[in-house]
């Protein structure tokens, strides 16, 4: 937001001064080997922020190497962003899969049930679809 500001002010000197504070984050989250560990370095950049409790993934993700963990934490201290401006979020000592809607997943529906495409139009004959509801 600062730096959005400082740009639409013309303040070229204050963003890029912001630019250079928030560089060590970008470098540590964002240019890693693969956009899949950019992935992984945002929710430990969230991690150190205090957002989430865990950086934990699923395949086809997998865990970054020892001690980046470490870097993202400390590039964003030095760009002051390493503690979140945001007060906890109280459902999460709830666990976070309490709160969906009972239909999550989307259920699968025959298209026949809910549509009135005609099966050889879509999915073909039994064809099924997914309904958000």
């Amino acid at each position: 937001m600062e730096l959005i500001a400082a740009g639409k002010a013309k303040d070229y000197a204050a963003a890029r001064a912001i630019h250079d504070r928030l560089l060590p984050v970008t470098k540590n989250v964002y240019h890693r080997g693969s956009h899949m560990e950019g992935t992984v370095a945002l929710k430990e950049g969230l991690v150190a922020r205090g957002i989430l409790e865990h950086a934990t993934v699923r395949p086809p993700l997998l865990p970054l190497a020892e001690g980046a963990g470490d870097e993202i934490a400390r590039a964003l201290k030095s760009a002051n962003l390493a503690v979140s401006p945001f007060p906890p979020d109280p459902r999460r000592s709830q666990g976070w899969r309490a709160k969906r809607p009972p239909s999550f997943p989307p259920k699968l529906y025959p298209l026949q049930s809910w549509s009135t495409t005609t099966p050889s139009t879509a999915a073909g004959e039994g064809g099924l679809a997914k309904c958000a509801s």
